[in-house]
């Protein structure tokens, strides 16, 4: 092929890669709204599972305040504690803005690569700290209204509950693999739109 062929087929071909870019926009605006939807959802759930969580602990709290030290306490506290603080911080990645991306491109894109950057941070890293925080409040709850019981009863509730944590922590790891996947492919696309 000499360069006149090659210049004549490369002029020939088609300017428009198949998608024109409001439709391109059309179909990012879509697909973002509708992972802050069900982002929402999960959120919406994981705060009422929390607050029910929350519920059975303060109940349990009162009930049993008196018989039980300072490590049972502690336990307490920090677990609704750590509820609260990774509900806050899983619904800071949620986009109360419904802004619109024909409206103002850039100031979208960059709003959302936040959000996502955020939203990447809480799971590829807040949940596992979470997790392990979540783990020693149970391990001490467990050590103190176990202490009168029998070594084999303590050392095995702090195994299966060691082995379950471990068990959802696996799980849970496996979907967030997914999640992260598609955040990427999210911020790949919301860069290549608007480089």
């Amino acid at each position: 092929m000499n360069f006149e062929e090659l210049k004549s087929s490369w002029q020939a071909q088609p300017l428009n890669s198949g998608m024109e870019p409001n439709e391109l926009k059309r179909s990012l605006d879509s697909r973002w709204y509708k992972y802050q939807r069900s982002l929402y959802r999960s959120n919406v759930y994981m705060s009422l599972g929390f607050l029910a969580a929350t519920i059975a602990i303060v109940t349990v709290y009162i009930n049993f305040h008196a018989e039980f030290g300072l490590a049972f306490k502690l336990s307490l506290a920090s677990t609704c504690l750590l509820m609260i603080v990774f509900a806050a911080a899983a619904w800071r990645s949620y986009d109360f803005r419904k802004d619109n991306l024909e409206v103002s491109s850039t100031d979208f894109v960059s709003f959302q690569l936040k959000k996502i950057r955020w939203q990447r941070k809480v799971i590829s890293q807040y949940i596992w700290i979470y997790m392990v925080l979540l783990w020693f409040a149970v391990m001490m709850y467990i050590w103190e209204i176990t202490s009168q019981a029998a070594p084999v009863l303590k050392y095995s509730a702090m195994g299966v509950t060691t082995l379950f944590l471990l068990i959802v922590s696996i799980r849970d790891g496996r979907k967030q693999k997914a999640r992260l996947a598609r955040l990427d492919e999210m911020t790949r696309e919301l860069e290549q739109t608007f480089r």
